[in-house]
């Protein structure tokens, strides 16, 4: 059998299968490629036995039929150089031969492969439906998925199949601090292999994949469930590729008992998508720790912290509103980033230490746990306050409120959702003074800015007259070197005469 396929599809089929490919492994098939001529063409696959991907190639020369077995790295190196290249690999059985250009020139090299009777059997094809905007639904709440490995069903996006019409499916995905659910789906979840009714009705957790988050696949995709006696499976077609992954066994939590009721919210925080942009960028270089403030007060909103060395930093949000009675609210800047980017802008809450809650109008919701104020605001004390807390408004019926342990370490604590249970455990608030914004402070954040600059240009000055100095020491050495040598020679010469 003989392949021939172009440098530029090679690169596609290695990019999604870097995704899948482990870098060590006990069998050394899996850091193996295998590539099937059949009647419709020539597919690749990959796996790491929990996942498994295929790429159709879709303009390669075939001869003959059959399977070989290339190491992955190998052919990462044969995709190397110009896209248009042509890659030739053939085989007699148990050697292969690749030819390959390399600078002008064509190289052949002669490779002894594994057999294709040691690639792991496949498990059979799971039939796919349409299913219009997975990807882009998945990878928005993935985001949010758990990384503690003690909880692995935290760990990947749950499909609960318990909805109606057109959106019966919905995406949820939770970390223990922040719950995200996107329910604009129509999915079908159909069982094969003799599950019961019951655990079809219990959906299916799909984990958060490297394969599923990259950008090389195509937008749209079909879906398919396939419930076997061993594992459950979901198979994933999008364009060229196949993908099938196992999903995590185990029951996912109850994820509606800790989403408050919106009643009694009367505090609500607005980002124009301009903020938002600007937020992406001000928040991941503001100092201070994970904490930040929301002051909120007379339809405006202003953003705190406080430095290493304790000063207080106020910078206003000219474009977000603000709605309610003034309060403080304290958030992880990581947390608020997520949820900018997954398109949340507008966000309600009861009191700074309830969840808040924010809803996109297309399906999408977000619950985030603020963080708890143990009396140690990131702001100065000694500020003027502007604002008082939140109104007494009523909490949601998902919420108790419990009194706050005394905290001496750790000036913000999370609080932490808790799916499995109704209620979420959350202290009560605390007044604390208010500051108000102040455009004092984004002179001092520039006057900041450009005293770094200029230490950094004098530090570039500084290294620039380091390595002139160090090329001249260079240069001095090698003329000694040379004169010294030269001196050598001279003095060999003389002592050769003789008289």
């Amino acid at each position: 059998m003989k392949i021939t396929v172009s440098r530029a599809e090679l690169r596609t089929m290695i990019a999604g299968f870097a995704k899948i490919v482990p870098g060590k492994s006990s069998i050394p098939a899996l850091g193996c490629v295998r590539l099937d001529i059949r009647p419709d063409g020539l597919v690749a696959h990959a796996t790491d036995l929990d996942q498994r991907a295929s790429y159709r190639f879709e303009r390669p020369a075939l001869e003959g039929r059959g399977s070989i077995l290339l190491p992955f790295h190998l052919l990462k190196d044969y995709a190397k150089g110009a896209p248009d290249d042509r890659i030739v690999l053939a085989t007699d059985g148990r050697t292969v031969y690749a030819t390959y250009p390399v600078a002008g020139h064509s190289v052949t090299t002669t490779l002894l492969c594994a057999s294709p009777a040691d690639w792991p059997a496949d498990e059979g094809e799971i039939p796919t439906a349409e299913a219009e905007g997975f990807l882009a639904a998945f990878r928005r709440v993935s985001r949010f998925t758990s990384l503690d490995a003690s909880r692995p069903v935290l760990c990947g996006v749950h499909i609960d199949p318990s909805g109606s019409g057109d959106r019966n499916a919905t995406l949820v995905a939770t970390d223990g601090r922040r719950l995200t659910c996107c329910n604009s789906l129509k999915l079908d979840l159909g069982t094969t292999g003799g599950k019961d009714d019951k655990e079809e009705d219990a959906g299916v957790v799909v984990p958060a994949t490297k394969f599923l988050a990259w950008q090389g696949l195509p937008g749209e995709a079909s879906f398919g469930v396939s419930r076997g006696k061993t594992a459950t499976r979901v198979c994933i077609r999008a364009g060229s590729w196949t993908y099938v992954v196992k999903t995590i066994s185990g029951r996912y939590p109850n994820w509606r008992n800790v989403v408050p009721g919106e009643a009694g919210m009367t505090h609500r925080i607005a980002f124009t998508d301009a903020e938002a942009s600007s937020l992406r960028q001000i928040l991941p270089t503001l100092p201070g720790q994970d904490a930040i403030a929301l002051d909120g007060a007379d339809g405006r909103l202003a953003l705190r912290v406080v430095d290493d060395a304790g000063k207080p930093l106020a910078i206003p949000l000219a474009s977000a509103v603000y709605e309610g009675g003034g309060c403080r609210l304290l958030l992880d800047r990581r947390h608020l980033l997520d949820a900018l980017d997954a398109g949340f802008r507008n966000f309600l809450f009861a009191d700074t230490v309830s969840p808040v809650v924010s809803r996109d109008g297309i399906g999408g919701m977000h619950v985030l746990m603020p963080m708890r104020d143990t009396g140690k605001p990131p702001v100065a004390e000694s500020e003027p306050s502007h604002a008082s807390h939140a109104s007494a408004a009523p909490a949601p019926a998902t919420t108790t409120p419990t009194t706050p342990t005394k905290q001496t370490e750790k000036p913000q604590e999370k609080n932490e959702m808790k799916p499995e249970s109704p209620n979420v455990q959350t202290p009560a608030p605390a007044s604390t003074p208010q500051p108000s914004p102040s455009a004092a402070a984004l002179d001092a954040l520039q006057a900041s800015f450009e005293a770094a600059k200029t230490k950094l240009r004098e530090a570039q000055s500084a290294l620039v007259e380091v390595g002139a100095s160090l090329r001249d020491a260079i240069r001095e050495e090698r003329q000694r070197r040379t004169e010294a040598e030269s001196v050598r020679s001279t003095l060999r010469k003389l002592q050769s005469i003789r008289v």
